[in-house]
């Protein structure tokens, strides 16, 4: 990578956080990111999108904080656990019962996602606050954003998601105090479904020895604090509406799958 694209890239980074854009999850964009970023979208409370370009657009879905999004299923696990196989597998089965169906993933492919998977992967450096914050984005980018989960369960859509919010709990908190991420994220909605893969991280870290490469938090040490804050999130979310479902995750990927399916199928 040429200097001046790496230079590119952490101006990208730093302006994100210089421009508060952890306020776009809390009612209102500041006035300087709306002067500085005109055409960054903020979600206001009254659920309308406005942007500097001089239109809006009302979002039906009621999608602030404590509400559910009864369309959207999400799988989260540790790393090497199945949750990419599981959504995959999920969604084809809907699509052969006739169901129309979104699947998607976060990081997304989205700008802001591939520079989040390039700190992953390493390839450029950014503090954990940071990270956060970017995920942040990623996800509100992705709820609200054209095309993105909140316009494609109007349309009808079934939408299963390979990680979302518990995964910035669970992951960003190894670094990031977990009340300041909660509370970076809390104005979300929640998915109807949430489907954690349980799996000891000894198994994740045998599954993960066959992989070429590994992200940034993919080894056994991290993977077990990890899981303790897994555990923490998922205590947290007890009560607040979701059908939280945890399961085997050393089952053959097809019974797991028929698992998922009679789970959802059933309506529980």
């Amino acid at each position: 990578m040429s200097r001046a694209k790496r230079k590119k890239e952490y101006i990208f980074v730093e302006s994100l956080i210089s421009f508060r854009i952890l306020t776009l999850v809390h009612g209102k964009a500041s006035p300087e990111c709306n002067a500085l970023f005109p055409h960054f979208l903020s979600y206001n409370i009254d659920n309308r999108c406005e942007s500097g370009y001089g239109f809006s657009m009302s979002v039906e879905i009621k999608a602030g904080e404590g509400s559910i999004l009864p369309g959207y299923i999400v799988f989260e696990g540790l790393d090497g656990a199945g949750t990419t196989t599981q959504a995959l597998l999920l969604a084809e089965t809907m699509k052969r019962s006739g169901i129309p169906v979104w699947p998607t993933f976060e990081p997304t492919s989205g700008d802001v996602g591939v520079l989040i998977r390039r700190i992953l992967g390493a390839s450029i450096e950014c503090h954990p606050g940071t990270l956060a914050a970017l995920f942040v984005a990623d996800r509100y980018e992705h709820l609200y954003g054209k095309g993105g989960i909140l316009s494609r369960l109007q349309k009808g859509f079934k939408v299963i998601g390979d990680r979302y919010l518990f995964s910035s709990l669970a992951y960003q908190s190894l670094d990031v105090d977990f009340e300041h991420v909660y509370e970076i994220n809390s104005r979300f909605p929640l998915p109807g479904h949430l489907i954690f893969l349980d799996m000891e991280p000894e198994e994740c870290e045998r599954r993960m020895n066959g992989r070429e490469s590994r992200e940034l938090f993919e080894n056994i040490e991290m993977q077990r604090r990890v899981r303790a804050l897994y555990e923490r999130t998922l205590e947290l979310y007890r009560d607040r509406g979701m059908n939280i479902h945890r399961l085997d995750g050393l089952l053959p990927r097809e019974d797991l799958a028929e698992k998922v399916w009679s789970i959802l199928s059933s309506g529980r």
